[in-house]
């Protein structure tokens, strides 16, 4: 997010003005001292002219943005709840409560939570530029 945001010569105060949020928080998230709800990194992408997709295995798109919670709790739904829990290193009652959380209220996931199941779904999740103007 950092560099990105060097980058694209914002500041940390302009960011967060964007955003909404005191600056502090912008600076605890680019420190790794805290991770903002999934909503908020989708906004941090768009507001350095970025988007955030889900991919598969194989590279194909499966979703973007506000939708990548939802599409992981359908994906999870796929697979074995025993399965999903051994690989997101959480129980299997975590497992059954994210699959209808991310449905309803992905936006406010925190986003580490969306990465853990990313990643035991064998996703990855990509931040790119957006094309166009």
């Amino acid at each position: 997010m950092l560099q990105l945001r060097v980058a694209r010569d914002i500041t940390q105060r302009e960011l967060a003005a964007r955003l909404g949020v005191h600056p502090v928080q912008v600076s605890r998230w680019e420190t790794g001292h805290a991770s903002p709800p999934w909503a908020i990194a989708v906004e941090i992408a768009h507001a350095i002219g970025h988007y955030i997709s889900l991919h598969d295995l194989y590279g194909a798109e499966l979703a973007a943005d506000l939708s990548i919670p939802a599409a992981l709790a359908d994906l999870a739904c796929t697979r074995a709840t025993e399965e999903v829990a051994r690989a997101a290193h959480v129980t299997a009652r975590s497992v059954s409560r994210f699959r209808s959380y991310a449905r309803a209220h992905g936006p406010v996931m925190h986003t580490p939570t969306v990465e853990r199941y990313a990643d035991a779904l064998h996703c990855t999740i990509v931040v790119r530029p957006k094309e166009g103007p």
